[in-house]
């Protein structure tokens, strides 16, 4: 189905949702709040609702994403958020009924304003296909919660809003996104490798800068307090770094989460120390996040805890 000015395509999202009683997935990396709205007051309060994308900083500058959806989510009985880092599938699925293609949850993708895009969605006849797709898309994705959602706000805070800028891969990143923690020891260092700056930087230093910011999209041209805001939300989407937050709930000896990260790269297939992971980590989440995490050392081991509200 082509959307042209005469055939939009929320008509026909809008009516699947009409009919939906059980289940809709809205899968989509740009969800501005307006769009979304509309879009989900065609679905009963009883259906469930899960919605993935991503909050990428140059997305949300540029106004083609909302994190605020999430209030608007926190108005139904059974709805959650997820944020895949990653994400450009277009997925829609109204219980049994998948449409697939180009259209993200936008006003412009959908339709709603005069000047819309030509975007492409069509039905996915492979049900079970669909199913599996979402299986393993969830396997990645971070749950947003509110302590996610406020720490994401207070990122964005005073942004100013700008046009996007050109984005360039940097490097390739040596492991998928749920097995990332930063190679990077100091990520301080890692402004540095951003901007150019590397004469004072070992190989080393600069290859694991390299690896960990291959994980995001980062445009290229920010100033420093952008980058830094910048990796602070793109950190939000990574999978092991949510669980740690979620440890991090608790006071936890350095050994506790050691192991975790043990555990995790064993399942995994990773060849990494746990230790120097975990060494690191800290330094990352300290770093990005100063507001967010206490660490002492009482006695032998170091202990964190994130901080209460």
């Amino acid at each position: 189905m082509w959307q042209s000015y005469d055939d939009n395509l929320a008509e026909r999202l809008n009516g699947l949702a009409d009919v939906a009683s059980e289940h809709v997935v809205l899968v989509a990396p740009f969800i501005t709040r307006s769009a979304f709205d509309q879009f989900i007051s065609h679905i009963s309060s009883s259906a469930r609702l899960t919605v993935v994308t991503r909050w990428n900083v140059s997305d949300i500058v540029a106004g083609v994403s909302d994190p605020t959806i999430w209030e608007s989510v926190q108005q139904r009985t059974d709805a959650k958020i997820f944020l895949v880092n990653n994400l450009h599938a277009k997925y829609f699925r109204f219980d049994s009924t998948i449409m697939v293609g180009s259209a993200n949850i936008t006003g412009r993708a959908l339709g709603l304003g005069t000047n819309s895009n030509i975007e492409l969605l069509n039905s996915l006849a492979d049900y079970d296909a669909g199913l599996r797709f979402e299986k393993l898309l969830l396997r990645q994705a971070v749950p947003v919660d509110k302590d996610l959602y406020d720490t994401a706000i207070q990122l964005l805070a005073d942004l100013p809003s700008v046009d996007p800028p050109s984005i360039q891969p940097l490097s390739e990143p040596l492991v998928p996104d749920d097995s990332w923690l930063p190679f990077l020891r100091h990520p301080q260092e890692l402004w540095n490798v951003y901007s150019g700056d590397t004469e004072s930087l070992t190989r080393t230093t600069v290859r694991n800068a390299l690896s960990d910011l291959a994980m995001w999209d980062l445009p290229r041209g920010l100033d420093k307090t952008s980058f830094l805001r910048h990796v602070s939300m793109n950190l939000l989407h990574m999978p092991l770094i949510a669980d740690i937050d979620k440890m991090l709930e608790e006071s936890q000896r350095f050994g506790a989460v050691r192991d975790f990260i043990a555990r995790q790269f064993y399942q995994q297939g990773v060849d990494r120390d746990a230790n120097e992971t975990w060494q690191s980590t800290i330094r990352w989440l300290t770093f990005f996040w100063p507001d967010v995490y206490q660490l002492s050392q009482p006695n032998i081991s170091e202990i964190m805890v994130r901080k209460r509200p």
